[in-house]
């Protein structure tokens, strides 16, 4: 079956390599096809314009994803009911249209592909942008992002994003004065989100959620109950409060804080993440921590990364705090500007 898998898999590239060009439908919609924007494992997004019913210039991304399998398709079934659940939560990426069909993939065989059409972020993400965001940019990025998850966490039952980090989160810049500066971002990526609470009674279960937690959750962003699950444990949405704290570190140093130590101590992301020891580096003990772009920020801005990075998810914040405490910081930042 692996093999088949496989063949299936040469196929459907082979084919999405010829697509410029193309015309696809979903629904009434024909959507006219543009270069290649993006891949993965099993996933292809291209540039698209809607040619039908209502024909239009303006640029979408219609991401391709190849279903091999019944838990892929419940995958991508779960995905979409994501984003179909959270269409109208301010900066989460909205979900414009979406089929799920078959697709020929060889003489007799026929498997199935998701289509997903959204809008496009030309700016790409957070990831490409960097680090050494100025200070007020890069709070002003954080709410938005805090403010996609309260739709989450507020969600009835809550839901935990489970994979926030700088490569989910597109960007659309505004170039005043001839600086690129962040204008608006957006939460993207709902194929990790699921319902928060989690409730581990068994040794299987916890090998279960670990498990799912590597294959869903990025490492230098993961919160530390993720790597070392307790056979009897509560997990929450608080997930992505750990996850929050490592972000606004990237916006301002261009990577995890977990992923400099990893590197200076040979040791594993993981026993990184564990040790919860965040270092800033212009802080004293910091050693050769290199900084990216400015290397002093706010006090203000490390407390607020060190609020979210508590290794107690039972003393971690819930997102409504961290927003409260994100305002205040913002607000102090502008009073010393000036603006």
């Amino acid at each position: 079956m692996a093999g088949c898998f496989a063949s299936w898999k040469q196929m459907w590239t082979s084919q999405e390599d010829n697509m410029r060009g193309k015309r696809v439908r979903i629904g009434e919609r024909v959507l006219l096809l543009g270069e290649s924007v993006g891949e993965g494992a099993s996933a292809y997004v291209r540039i698209a314009t809607e040619e039908a019913p209502r024909p239009s210039k303006r640029k979408l991304a219609l991401k391709r994803v190849l279903l091999q399998s019944e838990e892929q398709l419940e995958d991508v079934q779960l995905e979409i009911e994501a984003w179909e659940t959270f269409a109208r939560a301010p900066h989460v990426l909205r979900l414009i249209d979406w089929d799920i069909r078959p697709v020929k993939t060889g003489t007799n065989a026929t498997t199935k592909e998701a289509l997903m059409l959204f809008p496009l972020y030309e700016d790409g993400s957070l990831q490409e942008l960097g680090g050494g965001r100025e200070p007020i940019e890069a709070m002003q990025a954080f709410l938005q992002v805090a403010k996609a998850l309260e739709n989450l966490h507020h969600h009835e039952p809550p839901h935990a994003h489970r994979d926030v980090k700088p490569a989910n989160v597109l960007v659309r810049l505004s170039h005043e004065g001839g600086t690129k500066r962040i204008d608006k971002v957006v939460l993207t990526d709902l194929g990790s989100c699921r319902p928060a609470r989690i409730y581990v009674r068994s040794r299987r279960d916890a090998l279960y959620l670990m498990e799912d937690a590597a294959q869903r959750c990025t490492a230098p962003y993961r919160a530390p109950e993720l790597f070392d699950v307790a056979s009897h444990c509560d997990v929450d949405e608080r997930i992505d409060i750990w996850s929050m704290g490592c972000l606004l570190y990237f916006m301002m140093h261009g990577r995890s804080p977990f992923e400099p130590r990893a590197d200076e101590l040979g040791a594993s992301v993981a026993m990184a993440v564990l040790s919860a020891k965040v270092e800033f580096p212009d802080e004293k003990g910091a050693g050769n921590l290199a900084a990216v772009g400015r290397a002093a920020y706010p006090r203000e801005m490390k407390d607020l990364v060190r609020f979210c990075v508590n290794v107690d998810p039972a003393d971690r914040p819930h997102i409504q705090q961290v927003i409260q405490r994100a305002e205040q910081v913002l607000e102090s930042l502008r009073e010393e500007e000036g603006t």
